[in-house]
């Protein structure tokens, strides 16, 4: 390979890898995400610099599409951005909010989904005493057969315990009469 001396650093390319090489770690780059390493005995890191209304990005593509996934920064609306299939797909504005199914921001965690997906789930991650896999809490918008909406069904290792719907009604599985009930909140 050939070989670019910059100081006491190097530049080298042995075939398959681009190392930039400034000091020795020991290590090795992983072989699956070789063809640039970087290489420090010390803080280490990749600066991609764009100008001030402008994005710097990291593109992933193949010999399909050039666009497929990307991480980008616009500097314009200093908002940090993930892609998939070609679209962005998560943001993260310059307050910090975050948008994922959406580019909107319209609140601290605003998640949007097709008619067919869940919302937002949170998982139980206990490793014992209970099933590792439990749905804590689904948020969605399933409609009934009278057009309402159910906005959060919560679970437990057993199966699901309770609805909130649209209306206010609380649906509960587990009450003193071993029954659906609603009730007003």
């Amino acid at each position: 390979g050939s070989n670019a001396l910059v100081g006491e650093s190097s530049l080298t390319y042995d075939g398959t890898t681009l190392l930039a090489y400034v000091s020795d770690t020991g290590g090795s780059g992983n072989s699956n995400a070789n063809g640039l390493v970087i290489e420090k005995n010390s803080h280490s890191g990749l600066t991609i610099l764009s100008g001030n209304t402008h994005e710097g990005k990291i593109a992933f593509a193949d010999a399909d599409a050039n666009n497929l996934g990307a991480v980008s920064y616009d500097h314009s609306a200093n908002a940090f951005f993930v892609a998939t299939n070609g679209s962005n797909r998560m943001k993260i504005a310059s307050d910090g909010d975050v948008s994922i199914g959406t580019t909107a921001n319209e609140a601290r965690l605003d998640t949007r989904y097709d008619a067919n997906a869940v919302g937002f789930q949170i998982h139980n991650q206990k490793t014992s005493g209970c099933n590792s896999s439990t749905k804590v809490a689904v948020i969605q918008g399933d409609q009934d057969s009278s057009g309402s909406y159910d906005l959060v069904h919560i679970r437990n290792g057993g199966g699901h315990v309770c609805n909130i719907a649209d209306s206010g009604n609380v649906q509960n599985t587990n009450n003193s009469y071993g029954s659906l009930s609603d009730e007003r909140i």
